[in-house]
């Protein structure tokens, strides 16, 4: 197992794997700004100055979603083995932490669909508890690991189970302290040793069952979140708490698009979903998914027109890439398509800088913007770009012979050296702090169409 140190201190294997799972999508919206009678807590604050107003809402069927910590995006060398079939992994549902309950016997439930050959990948910590305490896992009512853990335990769980299996993972004795105990990594891995994903995470059977989580939030953050009904077939209300204060009620199940408060610095919150009511049934409901984004970066676009040539990208090469930011990284990636330029049949690098870029970028020198150029050719010898992190991007479209497979590959490499990604293993720390390599098939992820091409579709 290999792993990527991360800007927020979490260690992460490599590879995902993704599976289509159903999701009932239909319910009105009801914001309120009032407190849950059942809950203490306070309303955001009038002097923090947030918006709660934009909700996006829409139904949609069989979803292929997965959820996850951002892991780096890319891992081996360019042209190493398994280039065309590995694929970048999202974030671990555990996101930055994930607290077990304060409660005796404290469990985290998740829903999956194992088979033999498969793995399991935990890491636990403890986190306000002073003493050792029994950790277990369960596939069903089997256990399949018992050990006493002091202040963390990691390690792989092989899988040897065929079917849908309730996964418990409990802490005893749990109900010392709060947030005693945290999940710091989840993730199933398939035979191949390629991550498979969960279908969701599991509400406790409470009235008001809570699962809470630490998430980096910024500028403009928000939240996507899908919730799914298992045994339970009645709507239900999801309250949703930001370091401890109300902030939105959500119908489950449900799929939104939700606005958090705007932070100024990005930094480490505490996110808390409450079901109510919760106590109907044990695994009547479960959150399927939960990326929370804050903006980071903004790409001015422009493109080559003349000639009978029209290097102006369709809207799903831009989507793509968002959508890998969105499910990736906790920082969001926004594409701004702007205007045509003069046409040129091929040109150099520096004739990009100097008759394009410095021209055309209306947002040059302003923080968090970069440009790029889809150009007819690129010199030398028709290649398919180039970029750097203090220049942008510019790709030489005609190479992609108009296929929509190509365009994503070839933006998805350029746009990593933009962030700093090196050519090849070996290369100078990046700006997250480890190493990172690109290549076309690995960076770009092989098994996209079955993820990513939705995200837009319903955003």
């Amino acid at each position: 197992m290999r792993y990527l140190q991360t800007d927020f201190e979490t260690r992460i294997p490599t590879f995902e794997e993704i599976q289509e799972m159903n999701a009932t999508v239909s319910a009105e919206i009801e914001a309120s700004n009032q407190v849950p009678p059942f809950i203490p807590g306070e309303c955001i604050p009038e002097e923090m100055n947030v918006s709660r107003v934009s909700i996006a809402e829409s139904g949609l069927g069989a979803v292929p979603l997965s959820r996850g910590y951002f892991t780096g995006h890319t891992w081996g060398s360019e042209f190493g083995p398994h280039d065309t079939d590995t694929r970048a992994v999202p974030v671990t549902p555990a996101a930055e932490g994930h607290w077990f309950p304060k409660e005796s016997y404290a469990r985290i439930y998740y829903y999956a669909f194992l088979q033999p050959g498969m793995k399991l990948h935990l890491r636990v910590e403890r986190d306000r508890d002073t003493y050792s305490r029994y950790f277990r896992v369960f596939f069903g009512s089997t256990k399949v690991l018992e050990r006493v853990i002091t202040n963390s335990w990691e390690g792989d769980i092989q899988i040897g189970s065929w079917g849908w299996y309730i996964i418990t993972l409990e802490i005893h004795y749990g109900g010392y302290r709060d947030k005693g105990w945290q999940l710091r990594y989840y993730h199933l891995f398939d035979s191949e040793d390629q991550p498979y994903d969960t279908n969701m995470e599991m509400f406790r059977k409470k009235s008001s069952s809570e699962l809470v989580y630490r998430f980096p939030m910024g500028p403009n953050t928000k939240l996507h979140i899908e919730s799914a009904s298992l045994l339970d077939p009645y709507q239900r209300y999801i309250y949703i708490y930001i370091d401890n204060y109300y902030w939105r009620r959500i119908n489950s199940p449900g799929a939104y698009v939700i606005d958090l408060p705007d932070f100024s610095t990005p930094g480490m919150h505490e996110i808390k979903f409450v079901l109510h009511y919760g106590g109907f049934i044990d695994y009547g409901k479960g959150l399927k998914h939960y990326w929370v984004n804050y903006e980071y970066r903004m790409v001015e676009v422009d493109w080559m027109v003349g000639s009978g040539y029209n290097h102006q990208q369709p809207s799903a090469v831009f989507d793509y890439l968002e959508a890998y930011w969105i499910v990736h990284d906790y920082r969001r990636v926004t594409f701004v398509p702007d205007t045509s330029v003069p046409y040129d049949y091929d040109i150099t690098w520096d004739q990009y800088k100097d008759n394009y870029r410095n021209v055309y970028f209306n947002h040059i020198g302003q923080t968090g913007w970069v440009y790029g150029l889809f150009a007819h050719y690129m010199d030398p010898h028709h290649i398919w770009g180039t970029a750097s992190r203090g220049f942008g991007f510019v790709i030489g479209d005609e190479a992609s012979y108009y296929l929509l497979d190509y365009r994503i590959w070839v933006l998805m490499h350029e746009y990593g050296h933009v962030e700093a990604m090196e050519e090849n293993s070996g290369g100078v720390p990046d700006i997250y702090g480890s190493n990172r390599v690109i290549s076309y098939h690995y960076y770009h992820c092989s098994s996209w169409d079955q993820y990513l091409a939705y995200a837009r579709s319903y955003w």
